[in-house]
């Protein structure tokens, strides 16, 4: 397989992220159910570190959910979705 370098990176910013925040860095992604899910450490304002959601259909363009999160809230909702308990879309509200 072979990995080429997205030419417009970075994927996010904290433009896209819809609260405040000093920083966004150190995203993962995986994809399931044929979307993407990314984690990304924040930076709050605070100085602080939380979690952000971002969805996307495309690996490319994604959607930051509204609220971060503290690590142990990413590992329940991560578990809900494995277990089809939620969905992606779910995030976004």
């Amino acid at each position: 397989m072979k990995i080429e370098r997205y030419l417009n990176n970075p994927i996010l910013t904290i433009k896209d992220v819809p609260f405040r925040v000093n920083s966004i860095f150190n995203p993962g992604a995986v994809k399931f159910n044929n979307e993407y899910l990314l984690i990304s450490r924040l930076e709050m304002p605070n100085g602080r570190s939380s979690f952000a959601l971002a969805t996307s259909s495309d690996g490319y363009k994604f959607t930051v959910s509204k609220n971060q999160f503290l690590f142990r809230k990413i590992i329940k909702i991560v578990l809900s979705m494995l277990n089809g308990e939620l969905k992606m879309q779910e995030l976004q509200k």
